[in-house]
């Protein structure tokens, strides 16, 4: 977000879209904690309810918005077929496996992984920069990282001596 983060732009739709970044925060962490805290369920049917749920509530929203999509070509199709399967429902499936086996705070510090590597990734395989204010937020997340899971790693040490 940066230092700019509590200035205003002036764009119509800033609040909202700040109020929905914050909610859509709120949601996925409180899904996390509340998936960990429910009885022994299947994992693939779980990820599947929270997937048609999620299906019910903005399938309806988007086509009131943009209304209805012109019917793509195949090769569209076979894309959108790959979206919905890989990056989203095996995704949220390996999410839901994580959360109920290691729980949600491992979860959370797992996230933290994704700018990491989304930035590395972009400099090795696209030629992006990086420029020393993204190496020191990058340095920031992994000591966050580092200390958020010191006692763990104390305990673990002692348990093998």
């Amino acid at each position: 977000i940066g230092a700019q983060a509590f200035e205003s732009s002036g764009a119509a739709m800033e609040t909202p879209g700040r109020i929905a970044c914050i909610s859509a925060a709120s949601c996925y962490a409180m899904s996390s904690i509340l998936m960990r805290r429910l009885p022994p369920v299947n994992t693939i049917g779980l990820s599947t309810v929270l997937l048609v749920i999620a299906a019910i509530l903005v399938v309806p929203v988007a086509l009131v918005v943009e209304g209805w999509p012109p019917m793509p070509d195949h090769r569209t199709l076979l894309v959108l077929c790959f979206l919905g399967l890989v990056p989203t429902a095996a995704a949220n499936l390996l999410r839901v496996s994580v959360v109920r086996t290691a729980g949600p705070v491992f979860m959370s510090l797992t996230n933290y992984q994704v700018p990491i590597w989304s930035v590395t990734l972009g400099a090795i395989l696209l030629g992006e920069p990086l420029p020393s204010s993204l190496l020191l937020a990058l340095v920031l997340i992994l000591t966050g990282v580092g200390l958020s899971q010191f006692g763990a790693l104390r305990r673990l040490a002692e348990n093998k001596a």
